[in-house]
């Protein structure tokens, strides 16, 4: 393999990148008539309107107030090619305590372009981003069209009008147009579903290709397991109506969801005790409702026997009380908690889902007059409950201190009601969600210019961020071993050799498809597959080409032996010390797809994190340049074939005994085994060493060949608690797995054998492996792949 010709290539990525390191551009393009919309050159007929906005007619106002949000997304997405929005205002739908603010989505979207991965679509915008081109010539990128209604109808949401303030402060009554154009937006920019999900819809991908859009494969559901470009199109129907099973699942949210959500609103049913426990519950979104962990805690009166609750109540006293209304069609949820808090005196209000789905929609604000009391969605079943023990019902209405709002086992829940939502369904985060989140289905209590949650969303979607992804560096603290809950029983291991600026990985996993031949091979069955690559890496990523090993013999010299080069890539972009996405392509075997990693154990995350704060530089690419002809004799030697030895042998402390730690994280080798190793992982804080050995067969192939390729690979892992400098760990087989899938039939046998590891120094270390029910047994040297992290070792065991 030439190492020139791969660092080159590798080189002219990252020059690529820098290139996209600028902020956005976002251009707003008046598309209305003149004397209307942007054009028109009344001021405002209400004083409350005008904010600190220094326009004196409302189209510049109202031009001011998208510019200063186009603002605020430019700043904070990466692109070169200026994104164009095409905005105007005409009449849409409105009544006195409903309508559209708003609508905007992207113009087109594109697939197969240098920049972005082959079988997916892109809305445009992200598309010229990822491009570098201009994929629609002079056409906007972006529509958007917003409610003229709003300022000129009495009628419509209480005739207060658009806010055009840029401070953050609407006054009651008003309509805040900055946060509804930020959130518009975000949908015309990529936070927006390409499907047809709608119930007459067909459930395909719309997006270019008719490939699924990046969106949407960010989109799991918890019920099935899986995400939406694994779906048929009926599945993906069905899941846009399961709230709250759908939930996003890019790992950038999922990561940053703690810094934006608050504990979860609950129930606690305190008596009887019959009916006693804690139940799930949505909280309404009126911005002066607060929330504490202690919660209110009252007796419960029925609401039904005195009216729906969306009218004056005139009988009854429910002064400190909770009270408990049905969910009707008439009115939404904020209305009896209006009534009950101004009327009666109440210190809660309980409404109760009717059709046995799940949780109401308790979303909305009153016009004047805010609401303070909390009032929650609770199940019809649990209502139920509540109804045939009114008279000694006390309830609690709290947060959470374990679960977060708008969360489902991790992830970020989507809105996904039974009955669908046009327009609305899918493309949001879910109404639970606390605090308010900018891209819910309605606007709620949002803090000026902040993004929240979306921004890492944008992130998982294909987005460079201005903060990203800078803001991470590959470093030596990643060596370990990896895994994907998507994919057990499988793995990766990492290794990072700082010097150089390399990563190195393997990946250990199965066949792409059950093996059938019914061909029994001595050391396992014979669906064990394993690739491996490296490449040089700059900031938070690395693309590696990966290769596949045949025809080896197991802990032995096979002639036959040999790699299959260009067999596809993978690319590894870490978020944190503990969170990756893994992207693979293997076009030879028709395999692509997304992962999210994390480590199989956390004790070396604080490790990375002490050397991200020591070194937050990444790899200086042009020294690497200027010292390429080493880097590639070194690697030559060493990465991709372990035959030669090192350049220079290891000398300094050379006969020091160490005892184990976690500098040993790294790619080990025999050279009397040439392409195979091993991978140690050392967790500290357990005393467990983990290893998995990459080896063969220990008979030739009888010609039966798989899918992925020969069907001699091996791999046996297995974990001890070591001791000093050595450690002994009982090895088990896995088999019967499919490639990074998850398969039931998948099992690991126990019991296998013994491997014994023995260091004698940060480089040097003594195999024993004792494997009975196959009669092998052996020993054998082991030395590191690469030296870079020898320092590392020696540093730890020095103190």
């Amino acid at each position: 393999m030439n190492m020139m010709t791969r660092f080159l290539t590798r080189f002219a990525l990252v020059a690529l990148l820098s290139t996209q390191a600028m902020a956005a551009t976002i251009e707003i393009q008046n598309g209305d008539d003149p004397g209307e919309g942007f054009n028109d050159p009344n001021p405002p007929t209400n004083a409350n309107q005008r904010g600190n906005n220094p326009a004196t007619t409302l189209g510049q106002m109202r031009l001011n107030v998208f510019e200063a949000a186009a603002d605020v997304w430019g700043d904070i997405l990466q692109s070169n090619q200026t994104i164009t929005v095409n905005a105007k205002f005409d009449e849409l739908t409105c009544g006195e305590n409903s309508g559209t603010l708003g609508s905007a989505g992207a113009t087109s979207s594109a697939t197969s372009f240098t920049g972005g991965e082959n079988g997916v679509s892109y809305v445009v915008a992200l598309a010229e981003s990822l491009g570098n081109a201009n994929f629609n010539g002079s056409s906007a990128e972006i529509n958007a069209t917003f409610n003229s209604l709003v300022d000129s109808d009495a009628n419509c949401l209480g005739g207060g009008g658009f806010y055009y303030g840029l401070d953050g402060n609407p006054p009651a009554g008003t309509s805040n147009l900055f946060t509804t154009v930020l959130h518009e937006l975000g949908h015309g920019l990529g936070f927006n579903s390409l499907t047809d999900v709608a119930p007459d819809g067909s459930g395909g991908f719309l997006g270019a290709g008719g490939f699924p859009d990046t969106f949407s494969r960010n989109l799991l559901d918890l019920d099935s397991g899986k995400t939406w470009d694994q779906m048929n199109n009926a599945e993906r129907k069905a899941s846009a109506l399961n709230e709250p099973s759908l939930v996003w699942n890019g790992a950038n949210a999922t990561a940053d969801r703690a810094n934006h959500l608050g504990g979860s609103p609950e129930l606690v049913i305190n008596a009887p005790g019959s009916i006693a426990g804690t139940f799930e519950a949505v909280l309404g979104d009126e911005p002066t409702i607060i929330l504490t962990t202690g919660g209110v805690t009252a007796d419960v009166v029925d609401g039904n026997n005195f009216g729906d609750g969306c009218s004056q109540i005139n009988e009854g006293s429910f002064t400190g009380r909770i009270i408990l209304f049905d969910a009707t069609e008439s009115c939404t949820a904020v209305f009896p908690a209006f009534f009950s808090e101004f009327a009666t005196g109440a210190v809660g209000v309980l409404i109760a889902d009717t059709t046995g789905s799940g949780l109401p929609d308790v979303s909305g604000q009153v016009s004047n007059q805010e609401i303070t009391i909390p009032y929650i969605g609770i199940t019809k079943a649990v209502a139920d409950s509540i109804r045939a023990n009114i008279g000694s019902a006390n309830v609690t209405i709290r947060r959470s201190t374990t679960v977060l709002n708008g969360e489902n086992q991790g992830k970020v829940k989507m809105h996904a009601p039974a009955e669908f939502s046009e327009g609305a369904s899918v493309s949001h985060w879910s109404k639970s969600a606390s605090p308010d989140l900018l891209m819910e289905p309605s606007l709620g209590a949002l803090d000026h210019e902040d993004v929240d949650l979306t921004a890492a969303a944008f992130a998982d979607i294909g987005w460079f961020l201005t903060n990203q992804p800078q803001g991470f560096t590959i470093n030596a603290g990643l060596n370990d071993a990896w895994v994907s809950s998507t994919a057990p029983l499988q793995g990766f291991f990492f290794t990072v050799y700082p010097d150089l600026g390399f990563f190195f990985m393997s990946l250990f996993t199965f066949d792409s498809q059950i093996f059938g031949g019914g061909n029994t091979a001595t050391f396992a069955a014979s669906d064990q597959r394993w690739v491996t690559g490296g490449a040089f890496y700059n900031g938070d990523s690395v693309t590696i080409p990966v290769e596949l090993t045949t025809g080896g013999i197991f802990n032995g010299s096979n002639p036959t032996a040999g790699q299959t080069p260009n067999y596809g890539t993978i690319t590894i972009t870490f978020i944190n010390c503990n969170q990756a996405t893994l992207t693979y392509n293997f076009p030879g075997q028709n395999l692509s797809g997304q992962l999210t990693l994390t480590r199989v154990v956390t004790d070396n995350v604080a490790l990375c994190q002490s050397m991200q704060q020591e070194d937050p530089t990444s790899v200086n690419t042009a020294t690497l340049l200027a010292e390429s002809n080493h880097a590639e004799l070194e690697l030559a030697q060493s990465i991709p074939d372990y035959v030669d030895p090192p350049l220079a042998p290891y000398s300094p402390n050379a006969n020091m005994a160490v005892n184990i730690n976690a500098g040993m994280n790294d790619a080990w080798v025999s050279a009397l085994a040439p392409l195979q190793g091993l991978f140690f992982t050392v967790y500290p804080d357990l005393g467990l060493l983990f290893l998995s050995w990459f080896t063969f067969d220990s008979v030739l192939s009888g010609g039966n060949t798989a899918t992925f390729g020969a069907s001699d690979q091996r791999w046996v892992t297995g974990a001890g608690f070591y001791s000093g400098n050595s450690v002994t760990v009982p090895v088990e087989l896995t088999s019967g797995g499919i490639f990074l899938g998850s398969n039931p039939t998948a099992s690991q046998q126990a019991n296998y054998g013994t491997i014994t590891i023995t260091f004698n120094s940060c480089n040097e270390a003594i195999l024993t492996y004792d494997f009975p029910s196959v009669g092998l047994s052996g020993m054998m040297t082991l030395t590191r792949v690469v030296e870079d992290n020898i320092s590392l070792c020696e540093m730890l065991a020095s103190g």
